[in-house]
């Protein structure tokens, strides 16, 4: 009788660490490949599934497929002027924007397992948007025979906005952006192998 029970309980035995070992190799071990840790690293940043596929990784299309990762406040201002029959009108106008930069996911990837190394293209850093917070007409003056019309605090919002974002492109908010996307990777990513020529 003894015998049996200690049959039965080492069949038991050896039927579990079999079923441990397959789970460690299918499903365990998988999951624990460099291009599955970055695959979780870009979830976390991205807030979007990824799919990894054999040995290539893609993040899931989505309707807005930006990743903004810094934000700024900002002040633009321009001079708005026109002449007509000899005659000047003119506005200063200054703005308060918030510009967000980051990244546009449709330009990323795909993500692919190479020596044990992930590699792939992201993309370039960009300014997302500029969003006009509140501004300030600082001057204007009427000509005698051009009058300032409504088309032309609308222009000159427009310039403004225009101005904003060409000031946001040079400045350093992009390199801020990539520098910050990195060291997130590198944060949350726990030693994942990366490609240095991934990065533009």
């Amino acid at each position: 009788m003894v015998p049996a029970i200690l049959a039965v309980f080492a069949g038991a035995a050896v039927l579990v660490l079999t079923g441990f070992f397959g789970f460690y190799q299918f499903v365990a071990k998988p999951a624990a490949s460099p291009l599955h840790s970055f695959a979780a690293v870009l979830e976390r940043i991205t807030e979007r599934k990824t799919r990894v596929t054999g040995s290539t990784m893609t993040i899931e299309k989505s309707e807005v497929m930006e990743l903004a990762v810094v934000q700024r406040r900002t002040h633009a201002i321009i001079k708005y002027e026109t002449r007509w029959l000899g005659s000047d009108n003119l506005l200063i106008v200054r703005g308060e924007f918030l510009v967000k930069a980051g990244f546009d996911l449709d330009e990323a990837g795909p993500f692919t397992l190479a020596d044990g190394m992930v590699t792939g293209d992201w993309p370039p850093a960009k300014v997302l948007t500029v969003e006009l917070l509140d501004y300030d007409v600082y001057f204007s003056k009427n000509g005698t025979l051009n009058k300032l019309k409504p088309e032309d605090q609308a222009e000159a919002i427009r310039r403004l906005l225009a101005q904003a974002r060409s000031d946001a492109a040079e400045s350093d908010i992009l390199e801020d952006a990539e520098r910050r996307l990195r060291q997130r990777m590198e944060d949350l990513g726990g030693g994942v192998p990366i490609d240095e020529a991934m990065w533009p």
